[in-house]
């Protein structure tokens, strides 16, 4: 019974948080570490309010104005939880750069960079999720473990590689510059 109260409790005060933070009354960054410990609690229903609740904040932040400042910030906060040693969280910091990537919202070359990295993450989900992601598989976040049942991570990863070596190549070929003024 007092673990239900407190499971309660949580969420109430996580969605007066989420209101304060909707009101502008202080920065998304100062509850970002708040809800990222969070995480880490036996509370699905939370996890989840808080994670829809962190991507909708950076997408409306983004629709009003692109702060680069802002958005480097959360970008770096969210590249340190990736690395970070709890796995739950590094998998929630990947899910967010997965679901931001997919909305148009950071699809820069220092995020897919980022991102990139996380490729090399000792956890399965977190390194198939983002190959699933750069091979231009339609899944969710984090929801497959491999591309197939009879696929590793280290076939998903090698496939990738060749499918960016077949672009650049092909790219090449025809005289692409990478924007560098080709037109």
């Amino acid at each position: 019974m007092s673990h239900d109260a407190h499971a309660i409790m949580r969420q109430v005060l996580v969605q007066a948080l989420i209101l304060l933070r909707n009101r502008s009354q202080f920065p998304c960054m100062r509850t970002l570490p708040t809800y990222f410990k969070l995480f880490t609690l036996q509370d699905k229903v939370l996890r989840k309010i808080v994670f829809k609740h962190i991507v909708r904040d950076i997408v409306q932040m983004n629709k009003t104005s692109k702060s680069q400042k802002s958005n480097n910030e959360l970008r770096d906060f969210f590249f340190e939880r990736l690395k970070e040693g709890e796995v739950e969280v590094a998998r929630r910091a990947c899910a967010v750069f997965i679901s931001l990537y997919r909305q148009n919202v950071w699809r820069d070359a220092h995020v897919v960079n980022l991102m990139s990295a996380g490729l090399l993450h000792p956890d399965p989900k977190i390194a198939a999720a983002l190959a699933h992601l750069f091979l231009g598989n339609k899944t969710k976040g984090l929801e497959l473990n491999v591309c197939c049942r009879s696929c590793s991570i280290r076939h998903c990863c090698k496939r990738f590689q060749r499918l960016v070596f077949m672009r650049t190549f092909d790219a090449i070929q025809s005289g692409c510059c990478y924007g560098r003024g080709c037109g």
